[in-house]
């Protein structure tokens, strides 16, 4: 399957969509991310969480989520906490539920053994305060990648909605680098094709390439045009 992803984080349906998020995205033949989940080792779904992390990704988990990108992750401790919310003990803090979606309400008997190392977890660095401790948040264990949300990376230092900016595309130049000493994925999003192979180049491995609303937005318009 194809990486998907289902950003929570700026848009939040509600947890009883997230069955319905799953199976459009199976049909669909993606690997659902919903910007708490990212999808690296193609198993299972993703999701994002950010008031109650613990809990709302202990639901998104028993739902089926495997894979998640955590949204606004400042610190290594934060980045602990994420870690420790997706994996059962004694890896983890994830409370166990008997019979749930994700374990095919009990019949998939392996399940809790196995779902530990199943389980990936992206942190998404959104400040420039949290990239200058970018190499203690990769150094832990059980961060599989890292996100740079690049508008609120340039929010972050004053040029906001220039995420273009030659400060803030100095600042993701260095991501990759520290990304790759740990052994950690480096992602982020581009705005269209030709910022995508940039961000390629600079070493970005995971590209998120636009949004839904964007495409529809440019097929509207493009729509539009042709009767003016």
């Amino acid at each position: 399957p194809r990486p998907g992803v289902v950003d929570r984080s700026e848009w939040f349906p509600g947890q009883r969509s997230a069955p319905d998020e799953t199976y459009a995205a199976g049909q669909a033949r993606l690997s659902p991310t919903d910007n708490g989940g990212f999808h690296r080792r193609r198993v299972g779904h993703d999701a994002a969480i950010y008031e109650d992390r613990a809990d709302g990704l202990k639901q998104l988990l028993d739902i089926g989520f495997h894979n998640f990108i955590i949204p606004f992750v400042q610190t290594e401790e934060e980045a602990k906490q994420a870690v420790a919310a997706v994996r059962y003990p004694p890896a983890g803090i994830r409370g166990v539920a008997a019979a749930t979606r994700a374990s095919k309400f009990g019949f998939d008997t392996n399940y809790w053994h196995n779902v530990n190392d199943l389980v990936c977890v992206f942190v998404q660095v959104e400040t420039a305060e949290a990239v200058k401790r970018l190499d203690a948040i990769c150094a832990v264990d059980g961060v599989d990648g890292v996100f740079i949300g690049p508008n609120d990376l340039a929010a972050s230092i004053g040029r906001l909605m220039e995420s273009g900016s030659k400060e803030v595309q100095d600042i993701m130049a260095g991501v990759p680098e520290i990304c790759a000493k740990h052994g950690v994925t480096a992602g982020t999003l581009a705005f269209g094709p030709e910022q995508s192979k940039t961000y390629m180049d600079m070493g970005y491995t995971f590209v998120g390439l636009g949004a839904d609303i964007g495409f529809l937005k440019k097929a509207v318009t493009d729509c539009v045009s042709e009767f003016k």
